[in-house]
C-alpha cells in the first residue's frame, strides 16, 4: 500500500526518517538517520536476493519528504532529490 507522505505523517507524527520502496511501500519509521540507512540497507539486500524485487530501490525520507538516502544496487548516497507527494 502506498501513502502520501502527509499520511505518514499523521499516522507516525514522531517519526523523524521512513524508508520506503520504489513502489511506494512503506517499510520503516525510525528517529535516527543511522537506523533507517540501517534498514534501508538491509531491505536492499533483501529485495537483491529475490528475482522479483530484485529491480526496487530502497529510500529514505526525512519528516519535510526530502530523499536524504538511496539504497539501490551500487548507489548508495544522494542529498539532492526533494519529493512532496508519493503515489
Amino acid at each position: 500500500m502506498s501513502f502520501t507522505q502527509d499520511q505518514i505523517m499523521k499516522m507516525y507524527p514522531n517519526t523523524q526518517y521512513y524508508v520506503r520502496n520504489s513502489n511506494g511501500g512503506l517499510l520503516a519509521g525510525t528517529h535516527d538517520l543511522k537506523t533507517a540507512k540501517k534498514y534501508a540497507e538491509e531491505y536492499k539486500s533483501e529485495y537483491l536476493q529475490d528475482a522479483l524485487t530484485k529491480e526496487l530501490g530502497v529510500y529514505v525520507y526525512d519528516k519535510k519528504g526530502k530523499n536524504v538516502y538511496v539504497a539501490k544496487g551500487k548507489q548508495n548516497n544522494i542529498e539532492s532529490e526533494t519529493t512532496e507527494e508519493f503515489e
